[in-house]
This record gives structure tokens, sequence and C-alpha cells, in this order.
């Protein structure tokens, strides 16, 4: 789930967040998470952990975009799932 939503995100490869930047992806994530057979209710809580920390650990996006392998794997990132549950 995490590698369609960071695909789609970031497409375009600018230097900052802007806040159409954050609604395109916390949007992605929530679709994303409800697919899987998520709730809103559990996806939204997962996806505000998700951009948060994406955000603090990569100011820019162009960085979470060079380091998108190691955001899939990323011990901190993955423990958002556990909201999920």
């Amino acid at each position: 789930m995490l590698p369609v939503i960071l695909c789609c995100f970031f497409l375009s490869c600018k230097n900052t967040w802007d806040d159409d930047d954050k609604q395109t992806f916390y949007q992605s994530c929530i679709d994303a998470a409800k697919s899987d057979g998520n709730s809103e209710a559990k996806a939204k809580p997962y996806c505000d952990c998700l951009m948060e920390k994406m955000m603090k650990r990569y100011p820019n996006e162009s960085d979470a975009l060079e380091h998108m392998d190691t955001v899939i794997t990323d011990p901190e990132m993955q423990k958002c799932k556990d909201l999920l549950k």
C-alpha cells in the first residue's frame, strides 16, 4: 500500500510540502487504506501519522523522493501501521 501512495504522491519534484501536496498525499493515503479494507475511522489516524513522520524526516518533497526506498522500509513509518489494527 505505501509504495502505491508514494508513487502517486511524488510524481512532481518540488522542494517543499505545500498545502496541495499535503492534501493530495492525505487523500491518496485514505483511499489506499480504505481499498485495503480499512474503515475511514482507522485510515485517518494512520495517514496523519504517516504524513507527520514523512514531513519531519524529509522536510522537502525532493528529499523524500530521493529516499523512497528508505521511506517504505523506515521502522518509524512502519509503526503507523499499528493504527490500522
